[in-house]
């Protein structure tokens, strides 16, 4: 289980706008990497660990 910060603030340390980040989530669900465990979206299941994880240089 995995708690993330509000997608305003993941956009403010990032430097992305909201519409991205909310994107980028949206796709790592339909993608299977992650699970909502609560309706706020806040609290998910990482499900693909691997594919989630930044590729090494």
């Amino acid at each position: 289980m995995s708690r993330l910060f509000l997608r305003d603030d993941m956009g403010a340390m990032l430097d992305l706008k909201l519409e991205t980040v909310s994107r980028t989530l949206s796709a790592f669900e339909r993608e299977g990497l992650i699970e909502p465990l609560d309706k706020l979206g806040r609290v998910y299941r990482v499900v693909d660990a691997e594919r989630l994880s930044v590729p090494k240089s």
